[in-house]
């Protein structure tokens, strides 16, 4: 899609997510924004106000679609421990397809010691481990799977290697993509313990 046909405030919301991937959160400013995109930085001014007022509007843009990624998997006629399997290969296959925007898992110490985006990205970590925590319990109860983690140590394990592949995908170059890694691990602790 042409740029022209994205309004300003997207247009540096878009560019800030590609700062802060390339070159970390520490590198946000509303003059970089504004350079990247070839923005007046008065209009970035008038957007967002401040670098707070811009991290806030990334943070949202982090969590935007989780809602209804959560409902498309909870309106789904499948086993609960499918469930979980399938959200996180719509997760992952997010991040594998929007890069940029897996930064900000490796961004989230960051965030949370942020004041204007510490609430959405707690809420968001919250709701994600809730909402597969939640599954998980279900899982147990309807003898899909074999009661061996608590759901605490099981959400922990499943957040954790996606969060490792981020944060290696940072660092090093990978001959497989993010979805592909979190599906085959996770179909694997999956395995181990489906009855």
């Amino acid at each position: 899609m042409s740029k022209k046909f994205i309004s300003v405030k997207d247009r540096v919301v878009a560019d800030a997510i590609k700062i802060i991937s390339d070159s970390g959160i520490e590198s946000l400013t509303l003059e970089s924004v504004a350079l990247m995109g070839g923005v007046p930085l008065e209009a970035v001014v008038r957007n967002f106000g401040d670098r707070d007022g811009l991290l806030t509007e990334v943070a949202k843009e982090y969590v935007r679609f989780d809602p209804q990624l959560v409902a498309t998997i909870e309106s789904k006629d499948v086993d609960h421990i499918d469930k979980i399997t399938e959200y996180f290969k719509i997760l992952s296959t997010y991040y594998t397809n929007y890069g940029e925007m897996a930064t900000f898992v490796v961004e989230y110490e960051s965030l949370l010691h942020n004041v204007s985006t510490r609430n959405i990205i707690s809420d968001c970590i919250a709701k994600r481990r809730d909402f597969v925590m939640r599954e998980y319990e279900l899982a147990i109860q309807n003898g899909e799977v074999k009661d061996i983690f608590t759901p605490n140590e099981f959400v922990t394990i499943l957040f954790g290697s996606g969060s490792r592949d981020i944060l290696y995908r940072h660092i090093t170059s990978f001959d497989f993509t993010h979805a592909e890694f979190t599906v085959n691990m996770h179909k694997k602790l999956i395995d181990l313990i489906r009855k």
